[in-house]
């Protein structure tokens, strides 16, 4: 969609998400009951939705600053860069 590849997991998910929330089957108060993997799940499809679109986001101008900061600390050895994909793993496992 929208020029962005995405997996069938994220596109389904967002699909049938949306389509219980029209249709007004799933209201926020039994969004909030949803296991938390399958939130998660939900909040990864809404933000590739919206990524796909990112030249219609306006980042807030503390980012700019917060990735120069970033940047000077990779140059300097004070941090290192993470595997995204270990990064998520690692966090879907603390939250589940």
């Amino acid at each position: 969609m929208r020029g962005h590849a995405r997996s069938a997991c994220s596109s389904n998910c967002l699909i049938l998400f949306a389509e219980r929330i029209d249709s007004g089957a799933m209201s926020i108060a039994e969004l909030r009951q949803l296991p938390r993997r399958e939130k998660l799940q939900i909040v990864e499809s809404l933000w590739s939705d919206l990524a796909a679109e990112e030249s219609l986001i306006q980042s807030p101008s503390w980012h700019g600053e917060a990735l120069r900061k970033t940047e000077a600390d990779l140059k300097l050895g004070k941090v290192r860069p993470v595997n995204w994909e270990a990064a998520k793993k690692k966090l879907r496992k603390q939250f589940e």
